[in-house]
C-alpha cells in the first residue's frame, strides 16, 4: 500500500513491520523538589513507584515489542524545561510515518478558579503547588499533540486528574484481524489512556512495587498472546485490570479530541521471536488467591457482621483523617517510627491496608492448607510463622491504626481494634506452639491449624471493616489532598 505507511518486506522473517520509527518517551518522578505543605493543603510529596513504573514498562517494550527509540526523563532530569524541550525536539525530529508513545508517571495538579472552571497540570520535578508557571498545563500538552507530525501518538498518564484530557467514552469495535489492523494503522490517531477520571485521585501503590495502573499495563503487555494489540483493545483491558487492582479507580481511554485524530489506531507489534511471558503459577502458589488488589468481595465475611457496624458519617471520617495527618506529622517530626505510606488521606490509607490484609490472608491460607507437609518441629515451619507475624507487625498491627483513636470515631475504632488484637494473639500463640514443639505431635498440629483458621477469620473481618470505611469515604466525598 504505497504511501500508506506500510512495508510488506520480510527482513524480519515473515513479520510485518511498519515504515517509520516507533518512539517511547517515559517521564517518571518520585523525588519532588518542593516538599513543603501550603496553607490549602496542596503539596507534591515524594512518590514510591513512578520511576520504577516507567523503567519497567520501558524495559518490557524494549524486549518484547517493536519500538526503536527510547527517551527517559527520570526524577531530577524531568524538570519543566527539560520536558518542554524534549516535546519540542520530538516535534522537529519525528516524521509523518513515525509513532510516539508518551508515558507520564507523577503528580497531577488541579487549580480551580471557581465552581465552574478549573485547570489541570502535570507536575514536573521542580513544580510548585499554587504556582501555575512552574507546572505544565494540559492545554500545552495538547498543543504538542497537534504539532508533532507523527502518524500516531498514544499518551498514557498515571497521575491525578489525568482524565480531563478526554470527553465521554464512545463505542468502538475491537480490531483482531491483521489486514484490518494495517488499515487502521494507516490512518492518523491521537489516543489517550489515563489512570483516573478528571476529578479522581489515584494510588501510587506499595513501595518497591508498581502502581495498580502500571501493573495492569505490564500484565496486559506481557501476557497478550497475539502478534499485535491495538490501542482500543489494549486500553479496555488495562482499564478493566486496573479497576481490579485498585477498587474505585476508573481508568479512562478514548481518542483525544481536537488533536487531528482520523479514526486510526496505535498498534503494539510484538517481536516475532518473543512469546508471552509465562504466567503459570509455581507449585507453592497454586492455592494462592489473587493477592494484589482484588475486589472487596473476594473475602466475604459473615454478612451479619455488617449489621453491627456503626453508621460511618462525615464527622467521623473527618476526625479520622485529621488524626491520621497529625499522627503522620509527628512520626516524620520525631523520626521514631518510619512512615511506610505516602498516603495521608484516609481512603487511600485504608485501601493500602486492605491490600496488605489480602496479602496476609493469602499467606495464612496457604500455610494452613500446606501444614500437613511440615514437621511441627521443623525450622522451615517456624520461619514461615515468624515471617507472617513480622508482616503483620510491619503493616497491620495496632500502631498502624492508632490514628483512629479519636473521640468522634471511638465506636468504629473498637471494631477495627478487635480483629487486630485477636489476630496478634493468634499469631503469637502459633509461634509459641511451633517454637516449643519437640516432636510432630498431631494434637498440637491441629491446635496450630485452628489458630491459623481463627487468624484467617479475623483478617477477613478486618478486610470487611476497611471496605466499609472506603465505601463511606466515597459516599461522603471526603477530601483527599495529599495524593499525586
Amino acid at each position: 500500500m504505497k504511501g500508506a505507511g506500510f512495508d510488506d518486506s520480510t527482513d524480519d522473517g515473515n513479520q510485518y513491520r511498519p515504515v517509520g520509527k516507533s518512539w517511547f518517551l517515559g517521564i517518571g518522578i518520585n523525588e519532588y523538589q518542593e516538599y513543603q505543605e501550603y496553607q490549602d493543603g496542596n503539596q507534591f510529596r515524594s512518590l514510591h513507584n513512578a520511576v520504577k513504573d516507567v523503567e519497567d514498562i520501558g524495559n518490557l517494550l524494549k524486549e518484547y515489542y517493536l519500538i526503536d527509540e527510547f527517551v527517559f526523563l527520570l526524577d531530577k532530569e524531568a524538570t519543566r524545561g527539560a520536558i518542554i524541550k524534549k516535546l519540542h525536539q520530538l516535534a522537529k525530529v519525528l516524521s509523518e510515518n513515525d509513532k510516539l508513545l508518551i508515558y507520564f508517571s507523577g503528580h497531577g495538579y488541579k487549580e480551580e478558579l471557581d465552581s465552574t472552571l478549573s485547570f489541570t497540570f502535570w507536575a514536573p520535578v521542580d513544580g510548585k503547588p499554587n504556582d501555575i508557571s512552574s507546572v505544565i498545563s494540559n492545554y500545552q500538552i495538547l498543543e504538542y499533540l497537534k504539532k508533532i507530525p507523527a502518524r500516531h501518538i498514544f499518551l498514557i498518564s498515571d497521575s491525578c486528574y489525568s482524565g480531563t484530557f478526554l470527553e465521554a467514552r464512545s463505542a468502538s469495535s475491537e480490531v483482531t484481524d491483521l489486514s484490518q489492523a494495517k488499515i487502521m494503522e494507516s490512518r492518523k490517531s491521537r489516543w489517550g489512556l489515563f489512570s483516573g477520571r478528571d476529578s479522581q485521585l489515584v494510588v501510587d501503590g506499595f513501595p518497591g512495587k508498581n502502581s495498580p495502573f502500571a501493573s495492569a499495563i505490564i500484565t496486559i503487555l506481557s501476557q497478550h498472546p497475539d502478534q499485535f494489540i491495538e490501542v482500543d483493545s489494549f486500553a479496555k483491558k488495562v482499564a478493566d485490570q486496573a479497576k481490579r487492582n485498585a477498587t474505585g479507580q476508573d481508568a479512562m481511554y478514548n481518542p483525544i479530541p481536537g488533536c487531528g485524530d482520523n479514526n486510526g489506531r496505535y498498534i503494539f507489534w510484538r517481536r516475532k521471536e518473543k512469546k508471552p511471558i509465562p504466567t503459570k503459577p509455581s507449585k507453592k502458589s497454586k492455592k494462592k488467591i489473587e493477592a494484589k488488589s482484588p475486589p472487596f468481595s473476594a473475602y466475604p465475611a459473615d454478612k451479619d457482621l455488617a449489621k453491627n457496624f456503626p453508621l460511618i458519617n462525615q464527622k467521623m471520617l473527618t476526625a479520622m483523617e485529621k488524626s491520621l495527618r497529625q499522627t503522620c506529622e509527628l512520626m516524620l517530626k520525631d523520626l521514631k517510627i518510619p512512615l511506610q505510606e505516602d498516603r495521608w488521606a484516609l481512603r487511600d490509607y485504608c485501601i493500602n491496608k486492605a491490600h496488605a490484609t489480602v496479602e496476609l490472608l493469602n499467606e495464612v491460607q496457604i500455610l494452613r492448607d500446606e501444614l500437613d507437609d511440615f514437621l511441627l518441629s521443623s525450622g522451615s515451619l517456624f520461619d514461615r510463622v515468624v515471617d507472617i507475624l513480622n508482616k503483620f507487625d510491619g503493616h497491620l498491627s495496632h500502631k498502624h491504626f492508632q490514628f483512629i483513636d479519636t473521640a468522634e470515631s471511638a465506636k468504629l475504632s473498637r471494631f477495627i481494634n478487635s480483629p487486630i488484637e485477636e489476630t496478634a494473639f493468634q499469631l503469637k500463640e502459633s509461634k509459641c506452639i511451633v517454637k516449643q514443639a519437640a516432636t510432630d505431635d498431631p494434637e498440637q498440629k491441629n491446635i496450630l491449624k485452628d489458630r491459623l483458621s481463627d487468624t484467617f477469620v479475623q483478617l477477613q473481618l478486618l478486610y470487611l471493616i476497611l471496605e466499609k470505611i472506603v465505601s463511606a469515604t466515597g459516599q461522603h466525598k471526603l477530601r483527599s489532598p495529599f495524593l499525586n
